[in-house]
């Protein structure tokens, strides 16, 4: 079934920014911090510092002068940005340790939102039914599969926003299984992913559908898995990927693009609460290296 959305016109820049094709400079960045470095959480965004450790300075025109627009909501497992007018999330931040993956089975029970605040338009679980558009997590269940109780919050409709099936089902998810194998192989794995543009509503809803969805996984390896001691190890990706058909015919990585792209693209300032230097080696996309290294 084709999706059904009551179109609207398309901003240029984003156009170009995801028409263009996304370039980066070097893949999978390695970066080292010293404990002396380190940065308190940024609490602007009222996220769980564990879910957001290093921040997120958001566009000044994110909330538009109305806080209904970017309000938090936090969950034992996810942060989120929520806008109560369109009755979607903006954003979600979380984070992914060996412990969170276990055995426990998909709970697949969609369920509104109850803790937001009233008059914040709360989404139901059949709300995108025939639409054409997959409820698609920003946390995945996967990502949850220690108790079944887990794996049950990431259903919340708060967590859910409308991704083409070849998008989610696709390359989307594939990235969301690179990051946990990340996971499993030891590394804490650090999750922030949102929405960008607006191609039209479904159908009947005040529902927005991206033109596109962006997600940044920072990745720290422990300093034991290479014989050192004090030592932690830091990794960063991102991707940027349409929100349409057949977007699955080709890999995650062609969608990849350095921190400092998906910036210029997004507004979002990443991980802003690293060290400088950090950052911007990290999110430039250059090989660089800073000694003195300890767990952050």
């Amino acid at each position: 079934m084709k999706p059904k959305v009551r179109k609207f016109p398309l901003a240029a820049l984003l156009v170009a920014a995801i028409g263009g094709g996304c370039s980066r400079s070097q893949p999978e960045e390695l970066t080292r911090l010293s404990e002396q470095q380190q940065k308190p959480s940024n609490p602007a965004t009222g996220a769980n510092p564990s879910h957001l450790p290093y921040g997120l300075q958001e566009p000044p025109a994110s909330n538009n002068g109305v806080n209904d627009r970017n309000i938090s909501v936090v969950k034992r497992s996810v942060s989120l940005s929520y806008d109560c007018r369109r009755g979607q999330a903006n954003w979600a931040a979380w984070r992914v340790k060996p412990e969170n993956l276990g055995n426990a089975p998909r709970q697949d029970d969609f369920f509104t939102e109850k803790s937001l605040p009233l008059g914040c338009t709360r989404t139901e679980p059949g709300a995108y039914r025939g639409s054409g558009f997959d409820r698609g997590h920003l946390m995945p269940a996967a990502d949850r599969t220690s108790s079944a109780r887990a794996n049950a919050e990431t259903f919340t409709m708060a967590n859910m926003l409308p991704q083409h099936p070849d998008l989610n089902r696709g390359v989307w998810r594939e990235f969301e299984i690179r990051a946990r194998d990340w996971v499993r192989a030891g590394a804490v794995v650090h999750n922030i992913t949102g929405r960008l543009g607006h191609k039209g509503n479904i159908e009947g809803t005040a529902l927005s559908v991206p033109r596109a969805f962006w997600k940044v996984v920072l990745i720290k390896t422990r300093a034991s898995q290479f014989g050192q001691q004090g030592l932690d190890r830091l990794r960063v990706e991102a991707v940027l990927i349409p929100n349409e058909a057949d977007v699955d015919k080709k890999p995650w990585s062609a969608y990849a693009l350095s921190v400092d792209e998906l910036e210029s693209i997004t507004g979002y300032d990443f991980n802003p609460e690293l060290p400088d230097d950090v950052e911007n080696q990290l999110e430039a996309g250059s090989i660089s290296v800073s000694e003195n290294v300890a767990a952050l």
